[in-house]
């Protein structure tokens, strides 16, 4: 997402939707075929998987999807008509995206993560408050540029300042407190309550760690070109070497030790249990190791890391040693980066979200590999991703006991910018038309079988737990 959740040993019961999600055949050939008012309105995005709370945002809970559905603009919607979409977050039940500035969320709201002001859900976009509306903290006047959903919380950069809503576990949304609040409030800069956040300096956010009530949530943010964590310290999650039962409630930074992360960070990310970061073409980890999401090669799934370690590269991994990593993204039991356009994960393999035609497991822990591995491409197995991928894009979804699901837009040189899908696919938050895991990268479904039009070319793709949206905007 970008995305999240609950690291109980004992796994979350799947809710697997075969029977009741709408069919990918006749009625979207039909749907996509055929002239309408319909087809006549404006695209917002293209929906998959689950859609149990309105996570697609189409204005009515459904049984969810097999295959992408359009969900387009019309009256009532809160996003202006016309006005694109980008930068869409998926968390566990809700989302959330930016339009002309400004935020908007839909789906589950049952802690404020919406951050409307209401504990509502909302099947369409609803605009997140700005002050004074409510006593929120975000002006009115103030430029988003970047959001993330984890589980029942929320956070936007707007302005160069951070601002969090929805569930506080574990001091998640870093006002200094551990009360929860359905409208934005401000992260602490400057050192107030002993924060490191400079004020005004951030670009990008991440949320993530356990659900409401957890004693696992925590947040980071990129600011100065440094990494600055709140939330809960427990197996090291906010990389500044402490590991604590007892929350950080203000930004603090992220150490850079030895390992070079003192150099400028150009991305983040977070999920149930770990980070990781970009600097200098490089990544590097932090967090709980049982998984093997560090990347680090170690054979102690104990041992935990309270400081950022670099990802192993090769010859001990496929990673290539050069300084060329673009982007990262974080799962629930998995990582993966892009380098030089190409991908590589590491982590658990339960729902082949490591892409590499590997062996899976049952159950978390059963399949590992502690090493970054090459994502198959076109030629090896039933890999569809082209040879020459040229990845853009990255981003993982799910939640512990739910596995995770990955997507990446691929841009190869003179072909279609399309999104590619695998690991867990058991809502149908692949595309693919069924609800089936996926080992090796798919090509998600278009014109005739979905309502994708062939052609498109994406520019964002948001998987989160158990729905994948994705779209075309600035």
């Amino acid at each position: 997402m970008r995305r999240a959740l609950l690291l109980a040993c004992v796994p979350v019961a799947l809710v697997v939707l075969t029977a009741t999600l709408r069919p990918t055949g006749a009625d979207l050939v039909d749907a996509a075929s055929t002239a309408s008012t319909f087809d006549a309105l404006p695209t917002l995005w293209w929906a998959t998987g689950r859609d149990d709370v309105g996570q697609h945002g189409d204005g009515a809970p459904g049984a969810g999807t097999v295959a992408p559905v359009r969900v387009s603009w019309r009256p009532g919607v809160a996003i202006p008509r016309g006005v694109p979409v980008q930068r869409v977050s998926v968390g566990d039940g809700a989302a959330c995206g930016i339009a002309g500035g400004r935020a908007y969320c839909w789906g589950a709201n049952d802690h404020g993560q919406l951050g409307d002001g209401t504990f509502d859900d909302a099947a369409s976009p609803v605009p997140v408050a700005t002050s004074p509306s409510g006593g929120s903290a975000l002006p009115a006047d103030a430029v988003v540029t970047d959001i993330d959903v984890g589980a029942g919380a929320a956070c936007a950069v707007a302005d160069g300042n951070v601002y969090c809503w929805g569930d506080n576990s574990s001091g998640r949304l870093g006002n200094d407190s551990v009360d929860g609040s359905p409208v934005p409030v401000a992260v602490a800069v400057d050192g107030a309550g002993g924060s490191s956040l400079p004020a005004g300096t951030a670009t990008r956010v991440a949320t993530g760690g356990g659900g409401p009530g957890s004693t696992t949530a925590f947040t980071c943010a990129l600011a100065d070109g440094r990494a600055h964590c709140w939330g809960s310290r427990e197996n090291g999650r906010l990389g500044n070497g402490v590991a604590s039962a007892s929350p950080r409630l203000v930004p603090t930074t992220v150490n850079g030790g030895a390992w070079g992360l003192d150099a400028e960070i150009t991305d983040i990310a977070v999920a149930e249990s770990a980070a990781c970061a970009v600097a200098d073409g490089n990544v590097y980890c932090w967090g709980r190791a049982v998984f093997g999401q560090l990347g680090d090669g170690s054979n102690a799934p104990g041992v935990n890391q309270t400081i950022p370690l670099p990802v192993e590269t090769s010859p001990a991994s496929d990673l290539p040693s050069s300084p060329l990593v673009s982007h990262v993204a974080v799962g629930a039991t998995s990582a993966c980066a892009v380098h030089d356009g190409d991908l590589y994960c590491w982590g658990t393999n339960v729902a082949g979200q490591l892409g590499a035609d590997l062996a899976t497991g049952t159950e978390p822990g059963t399949t590992l590999v502690r090493r970054a591995t090459a994502v198959a491409r076109a030629g090896a197995g039933a890999s569809e991703l082209p040879v020459d991928a040229g990845v853009v894009a990255l981003t993982a979804g799910g939640r512990l006991g739910d596995s995770s699901a990955w997507c990446a837009l691929a841009a190869p040189p003179g072909g279609e910018r399309r999104a590619y899908c695998w690991g867990h696919g058991a809502h149908g938050q692949l595309g693919l038309g069924d609800t089936g895991d996926a080992r090796v990268p798919r090509a998600v479904l278009v014109h005739p079988s979905s309502q994708l039009p062939a052609g498109t070319g994406l520019d964002w793709v948001a998987a989160g737990s158990g729905v994948t949206l994705m779209g075309v905007g600035p």
